[in-house]
């Protein structure tokens, strides 16, 4: 199956990815722009962002980190 990166950002995510590690600021900023590229698209919604970061946070609230 051959995809682009930002089919390929919206798979992940949409498969129930909740964090991705981005290494430094210049891949942060293209994987937020595939993020956006794949909420204009409709490949991915953002229910489903919203959805990860609250998981993300539930964890870290359990954990004392926040």
């Amino acid at each position: 199956m051959n995809v682009t990166v930002d089919e390929a950002v919206s798979l992940m995510l949409n498969g129930g990815v909740d964090v991705a590690m981005i290494s430094n600021k210049d891949n942060l900023e293209g994987y937020l722009k595939h993020i956006k590229t794949g909420l204009k698209n409709a490949d991915l919604f953002l229910y489903r962002i919203e959805d990860a970061a609250t998981k993300v946070i539930a964890v870290k609230l359990a954990m004392g980190l926040v």
